[in-house]
């Protein structure tokens, strides 16, 4: 008996020797890094710990590039621009790759655009940037898009003057509504049931999923937790849900290509360049319809959440910096006037509400990390790159990294302006990335921003309810980083306010 105990134990020590030798990552030339426990690295960590937080943490110990053991994958951190620079932008070819085993991979299977990998990213991203550009991406004509939407909103403001407010709903009817009207070709009244479902559809969605949290690095509890907790297992049914009601737009359209009245939209750009590629007889297209519904619905995502993000931490500030609130509106007043509405165009003079947008960027952080990956063995700054590793650009931690900033923890929009007060870019602000795989929507999410922040403190101003505290700064850490809820008060500005 006692034999078998021996050689039980033996056994599971030779069957860990063996898991240590054969599982234990080789960081061999690699960057530097904590050593970590056997197997699981630092992966611990980030139970308590979000993973911004965690990988910032580590880099003023070992510099703005090192590597960390997290489970079975080592992870290469980037935490200054200099360094996302090299790899994403001079090493682009190699590191503009997804990584695979990811929260956001196991849900898209590779499909759209925000997941998907070499001939269907390369050839959707190029595809859906030459419509978007056809759409007059940054120019006049997508203004339209955003004005209307924002009338809308100011109508439904109005509603509220007076009164305690949580703006996140209108704000994220409003913003959908622009993206859905130049993808779908079609627009919801305020309140819409469909609307509102799909709203908190996307928005679901998106609480699934950290970054770089814990459930990216087990892909046993990954998967086990998918299935099992209530809350996964809801927002699974609601993915589903909202593909189907996808499919139905898709053969809606399909069933109106012909049709000489339709409208201009993404969706008959997308099957107009479907038929053409199967009337030249090309068997192995990319452009097919389950495709166009991850496409689409990637779209939907990536627009709603990152301006809706953007805008709640502006008004955030508003509420929180009274002084801000009344230079911005002092610039507006100057330059816009109570008259007439905001225009883009209006942007360039008005360099104080652009380095307030500017620091909202930075403090806010709207896409706190860019997991990249590559596809075969390189190098980096004269380390070893393990083939399939992930890197992982901190941008919360460059934002809010007090070598560069001094003082990242205060919120001054001063820091982007000169000396004769005006707008001074910087390097180290990448709200929407860097690289092949950097935002999409960046020009629209700009419009946004600006519109929709001017023209509401065109009509009011921004107050705190009574009997409360000005909104904290603290954060849920997603694919955005979205401030925790807070109401407002909105009061009607007069005539000539100042």
């Amino acid at each position: 008996m006692e034999l078998t105990w021996v050689t039980m134990v033996l056994l599971g020590l030779v069957v860990m020797l063996i898991l240590l030798v054969v599982l234990q990552p080789d960081s061999r030339g690699m960057p530097p890094g904590p050593k970590g426990l056997p197997l699981v690295g630092n992966l611990f960590d980030l139970l308590w710990e979000d993973s911004i937080t965690f990988f910032s943490r580590l880099s003023k110990e070992y510099g703005p590039l090192y590597s960390v053991q997290l489970g079975l994958r080592r992870v290469v951190v980037l935490n200054s621009s200099h360094w996302l620079t090299q790899a994403f932008v001079r090493q682009g070819d190699m590191f503009n790759h997804r990584p695979r085993g990811t929260v956001l991979s196991f849900i898209m299977r590779g499909k759209g655009i925000a997941d998907a990998e070499d001939r269907v990213w390369r050839e959707s991203r190029r595809f859906t940037l030459h419509v978007l550009r056809d759409f007059g991406m940054g120019k006049r004509s997508v203004e339209t898009y955003v004005n209307r939407e924002l009338q809308d909103f100011l109508e439904a403001a109005q509603e509220k003057v007076g009164k305690p407010y949580n703006v996140h709903y209108d704000l994220a009817t409003s913003v959908l509504n622009i993206v859905w009207h130049m993808f779908v070709g079609e627009r919801f009244p305020m309140g819409d049931k469909n609307l509102k479902w799909i709203v908190d559809s996307l928005e679901m969605s998106l609480t699934l999923v950290e970054q770089g949290g814990f459930l990216n690095y087990t892909p046993f509890l990954q998967f086990i937790g998918t299935f099992c907790k209530p809350k996964a297992v809801k927002v699974g049914r609601n993915v589903a849900h909202r593909l189907d009601y996808f499919t139905k737009l898709i053969q809606k359209h399909k069933d109106t290509l012909d049709d000489p009245d339709r409208g201009f939209d993404f969706m008959y750009q997308y099957l107009l360049h479907q038929r053409e590629e199967q009337r030249q007889g090309k068997t192995d297209t990319i452009f097919t319809d389950n495709q166009l519904m991850w496409l689409v619905s990637d779209m939907f995502i990536v627009g709603l959440d990152t301006t809706v993000t953007t805008l709640r931490w502006c008004y955030l500030f508003l509420l929180r910096e009274p002084q801000i609130q009344q230079r911005l509106y002092q610039e507006i007043e100057a330059v816009i006037g109570s008259d007439r509405f905001p225009t883009y165009e209006d942007r360039l003079r008005m360099p104080y509400t652009e380095a307030f947008i500017t620091e909202v960027f930075r403090f806010g952080s709207i896409t706190p990390l860019a997991l990249h990956g590559n596809p075969e063995e390189t190098q980096l700054g004269g380390y070893r790159i393990p083939k399939r590793s992930w890197v992982v650009g901190n941008i919360w931690g460059i934002h809010w990294d007090s070598k560069v900033w001094g003082d990242p923890e205060n919120f001054r929009p001063e820091r982007f302006l000169n000396d004769e007060g005006q707008l001074v870019r910087s390097e180290h602000v990448l709200a929407f990335s860097v690289g092949r795989r950097n935002c999409l929507g960046e020009s629209l999410a700009r419009i946004e921003a600006f519109q929709f922040l001017t023209a509401m403190l065109q009509k009011y101003e921004f107050t705190v309810p009574p009997g409360q505290d000005p909104p904290s700064t603290s954060f849920h850490c997603g694919v955005t980083l979205n401030p925790t809820e807070f109401n407002m008060v909105l009061k009607e500005r007069s005539a000539k306010a100042a």
